[in-house]
């Protein structure tokens, strides 16, 4: 399995055009199609965006991202996560999520859970990389960088790149953020 996650984005929105670019740089080298996992910080109080839209903003466009399964302890309210749980295909993990099936178990509290014959990955960062109790543990990254988990028969290969300034924005993601933006306007404009 090939996994590809990120951390810490912090609301950074101009920044995810650039980073889409490069998730798809990098899953053409992968043999199969990567899990896109953001283990959390998508969105920051301090980001004008994430405090109107009580911490949409940044999901919206990593759900437009193909983004799997993000981390959204200490980002959504419960009435903000109702708001956006229909909206988005990715899954929004918290501690009391109930673990989620995408060709591997996620979870933000790793829990014993009998007969499972698949890979397990907690979604909460860890010091390192790495499998303990038959949970794969993901290390905490910088908002610039991205992490590449290859994990196959139990052989795990890591590592850690960070985004090359001069890559291109996707000009889809773009739009993305165009929209999001004109909508967080419009919810401030209304407050």
């Amino acid at each position: 399995m090939d996994i590809l996650y990120t951390h810490q984005l912090n609301g950074n929105l101009a920044y995810l055009p650039r980073l889409f670019t490069h998730i798809k740089q990098i899953s053409t080298q992968l043999t199969h199609k990567p899990l896109l996992l953001d283990l959390g910080g998508a969105c920051a109080p301090t980001e004008w965006h994430c405090e109107v839209t009580e911490g949409r903003s940044a999901l919206i466009v990593l759900d437009a991202m193909g983004y799997h399964a993000v981390t959204i302890t200490d980002t959504l309210t419960s009435a903000s996560y109702d708001k956006l749980k229909d909206q988005v295909a990715m899954a929004l993990v918290d501690e009391t999520s109930t673990p989620i099936v995408m060709g591997a178990l996620l979870s933000c509290s790793p829990r014993l859970i009998p007969d499972a014959p698949m890979l397990k990955i907690c979604l909460t960062p860890a010091d390192k990389t790495g499998v303990v109790d038959d949970w794969l543990y993901l290390s905490a990254i910088a908002s610039d960088e991205i992490g590449i988990v290859q994990f196959d028969e139990g052989i795990i290969q890591h590592r850690i790149e960070k985004i090359p300034t001069k890559t291109p924005p996707n000009a889809t993601i773009s739009g993305v953020v165009d929209f999001v933006l004109a909508e967080a306007r419009y919810y401030q404009s209304k407050k």
